[in-house]
């Protein structure tokens, strides 16, 4: 047994949802959330199985990015090869830059400076 919830999207397009029978609550709170109404079937569902991924790592993100360029016998893209000095030297004065004429505190710019170039 399923639970199907129907509804119309933004779009003005009818849109359907299918929910195992053992998660009739989630069906109701998301019928709900959408305005929908709910109908059963025969359908066989099985339950939706989640797995977090694990955290990662510059190093780890670069490494996969090699990994899939050399599984596909192409070189690294610019924009996943090292900065030059001179490269990072000027993204840098850019990005503070652009914090300085928003507005941005120097502490969030920082904190955002290491986060995505570090």
């Amino acid at each position: 047994m399923a639970i199907i919830v129907s509804y119309v999207q933004k779009n003005g397009k009818p849109g359907k949802a299918t929910f195992p029978d053992c998660n009739r609550e989630q069906a109701e709170k998301y019928a709900k959330s959408v305005r929908g109404t709910l109908s059963e079937s025969n359908l066989q569902v099985a339950p939706a199985r989640f797995l977090a991924c694990p955290l990662a790592t510059d190093g780890l993100q670069r490494q996969a990015t090699s990994a899939y360029y050399r599984a596909h016998g192409r070189d690294r893209p610019m924009s996943a090869r090292p900065l030059s000095a001179e490269q990072r030297a000027e993204r840098m004065a850019e990005h503070f830059a652009e914090a300085r004429v928003s507005g941005q505190a120097m502490e969030d710019a920082w904190s955002d400076w290491d986060a995505t170039v570090g």
